[in-house]
């Protein structure tokens, strides 16, 4: 898990390189030299990071459906409101985030209720599931074993370039997203992936935010 998450550490400080020596730790205990890199939604930002600064620990970098750090405003146009609101408030009053993200007070109905009507198709036929909801209900309470300040961290970290720019990733690098994805609008790819020497996009047709829920293939196509 990313710093804070689940039973992970936090890392003191601010910026996604935070991850790196968890990552490199990591492929150290498994006897991995080098290995490929997969990040989806608010990942994005630490597996940039681990590619720039650790390009000869990563084989190749997708990133699905991923959040990319200074990612300019006109990119995230397309963005569900409650959800560009969210990521403002993390930024400008990070204690209403908190309550937000950990459905108190005013906003419990939210939480229990969430607005799907906003999703685009594809994620409101996953979201709905009940295998799906039950999952996402043990990953939630998992992801915010210790509160949800690391969440509100990366939220407003996404908000501020990273250190080195972006041209710097020398590996491999592979954006899938979905083109009806109403979190993380496929712009964001699009703006990242010309930004990034050699990179490659593939889109999904009509995929939301969740599309590898509903067809993990695409990602296991590249991976294999």
């Amino acid at each position: 898990d990313r710093p804070g998450y689940g039973e992970t550490d936090p890392v003191p400080g601010r910026g996604f390189h935070r991850w790196n020596d968890d990552f490199v730790a990591l492929l150290d205990h498994l006897g991995h030299e080098r290995a490929p890199l997969v990040a989806i939604s608010g990942g994005g930002g630490y597996a940039l990071s681990a590619a720039q600064r650790l390009p000869g620990r990563v084989t190749r970098l997708i990133l699905a459906c991923a959040a990319v750090p200074g990612a300019p405003r006109e990119a995230y146009a397309r963005r569900i409101p409650l959800v560009k609101l969210l990521n403002l408030i993390a930024v400008r009053a990070p204690g209403v985030a908190r309550q937000m993200l950990a459905g108190k007070g005013v906003f419990k109905k939210t939480r229990n209720e969430p607005n799907l009507d906003a999703w685009p198709r594809a994620d409101r036929l996953i979201m709905t599931t009940p295998a799906f909801r039950e999952l996402s209900g043990l990953d939630t309470a998992e992801g915010q074993r210790q509160g949800v300040d690391a969440a509100v961290t990366d939220l407003a970290g996404y908000a501020r370039p990273l250190p080195d720019p972006l041209d710097s990733v020398s590996v491999p690098t592979l954006f899938l997203h979905g083109e009806a994805d109403g979190n993380v609008p496929v712009e964001v790819a699009r703006w990242a992936h010309a930004q990034i020497p050699g990179a490659e996009l593939r889109t999904v047709p009509d995929g939301g935010h969740l599309f590898l829920l509903a067809d993990p293939e695409p990602l296991l196509r590249e991976l294999i």
